[in-house]
């Protein structure tokens, strides 16, 4: 990502959010949440069943804050929902609600040790074990908040067809840190390293795939990194980001790019009432040049290609 093109857009960003100190909306969530995240496809079943009018899986990624008030109308229908979405319901609840963030900080994997360290140790593992949303450090008071997570995953498949056997190692470690400065200014920054022995889970993962640095089906681990910066005051926003933005028709349809498109940088300008949202949105993206006969440039040239995206959508009801 070239910073220096969005340098007067984050110099924007910091004299918007500095305008807004002084009416502050208490309790913001800024910060996006990625396009790839599974809370989406949840909420489309949810729009699809009617639960969720509001919900714009045309336009993604959405703010933290705009996700809470999606699940605070589906909790209105939740007596119509299977009991596997009440339980996720909750759980998507516990993830992005800013006062499960605030409660959390006394709770921590580095915040909230006993008396003595026996204590603090089974304190720590039932916080492992627990169906909570464990963090390793939050900060929040009333006008900023901020979290940093840390997971990991490992697991392993083998299958037998015949006398061809199959078997794959496989795993991921994520550090992920997000928050809300003075109500009005968020900001979110995820990475993964993904390994696989074999390859074939990077290529099964559609976000893990683009982030590939080789063609070769056997590459083992990929870094897939994104990071958003946002700005919110009442109707209108303003984000910059470094990702893979959805948009289309569906969850995992895109108008601009396939669902296995790589990172882009990119901004985008919103204003949303109950009845419209209109956005203006510009990206940046880079290809690949085959031209290797222009003496003092190297084999293979990056050229840049810019689009802007203008979209009005009406919610009549």
């Amino acid at each position: 990502m070239n910073l220096r093109k969005f340098a007067p857009v984050a110099a924007l960003l910091a004299v918007l959010a500095a305008s807004t100190l002084i009416v502050p909306c208490a309790g913001a969530q800024v910060s996006m949440v990625g396009a790839s995240d599974p809370v989406y496809t949840w909420l489309e079943r949810q729009r699809v069943a009617g639960f969720a009018p509001d919900f714009s899986y045309e336009m993604l990624p959405l703010s933290r804050g705009t996700i809470v008030s999606l699940l605070d109308g589906i909790n209105k229908h939740r007596d119509r929902l299977s009991r596997t979405d009440r339980e996720l319901l909750a759980s998507f609840a516990r993830e992005f609600s800013a006062d499960s963030l605030a409660a959390s900080k006394s709770d921590t994997y580095l915040q909230g040790w006993d008396s003595t360290l026996v204590s603090s140790v089974k304190r720590k593992l039932k916080l492992f074990a627990s169906d909570r949303e464990p963090h390793m450090y939050v900060y929040s008071d009333s006008e900023s908040n901020a979290a940093v997570d840390f997971r990991w995953s490992v697991g392993s498949f083998s299958q037998k067809i015949g006398t061809n056997s199959i078997s794959e190692k496989y795993g991921w470690a994520n550090l992920h840190t997000y928050g809300t400065i003075y109500n009005s200014l968020g900001f979110d920054v995820d990475g993964i390293n993904a390994y696989s022995d074999n390859g074939a889970y990077i290529r099964r993962v559609p976000h893990y795939a683009a982030a590939a640095t080789s063609d070769s089906a056997t590459q083992s681990s990929v870094l897939y990194a994104q990071a958003y910066a946002s700005w919110k005051h009442r109707d209108l926003g303003l984000d910059i980001g470094d990702g893979a933005p959805r948009v289309g028709l569906g969850g995992q349809e895109s108008v601009i790019l396939r669902s296995q498109a790589p990172n882009y940088p990119w901004v985008r300008l919103s204003f949303t009432r109950k009845h419209i949202q209109f956005i203006e949105m510009y990206g940046a993206l880079a290809g690949p040049s085959a031209d290797t006969v222009i003496a003092g440039l190297p084999s293979s040239t990056y050229i840049d290609r810019w689009f802007a995206l203008h979209r009005i959508q009406l919610r009549p009801t």
